[in-house]
């Protein structure tokens, strides 16, 4: 049985929206599917977690410290810059996931 704490505390909402591909086009094509399932999945996994760690860590939470960010090493805190980095990665995830996008937001900082 495995623990589902967020699931807990912040209970899903059901999600009815979504990516539907057309049906008719990928019947005939299986090729095209997998193709759009494999890119959809490096998306997903790689390149948002690796540009959002980037901007909001790499760069927006050090700018906030200091114009020229190079300067502040990493690791470097400030509470106005956990704030606003935290406020706008939960905004960034508006909608049922805001207050989980928040706490993680909170724990990455």
């Amino acid at each position: 049985m495995v623990l589902d704490l967020p699931g807990i505390v912040f209970p899903p909402t059901p999600r009815l929206e979504g990516f539907d591909p057309n049906p008719a086009f990928f019947q005939n094509n299986p090729l095209y599917y997998y193709a759009t399932l494999l890119l959809r999945f490096m998306r997903l996994a790689v390149v948002v977690p690796f540009l959002e760690e980037i901007f909001w860590r790499g760069y927006l939470l050090r700018d906030l410290i200091s114009e020229d960010f190079k300067k502040v090493p990493l690791g470097t805190f400030s509470w106005m810059s956990f704030a606003v980095v935290t406020a706008l990665f939960g905004l960034e995830h508006w909608g049922p996931d805001f207050w989980p996008g928040i706490v993680t937001g909170a724990l990455y900082n």
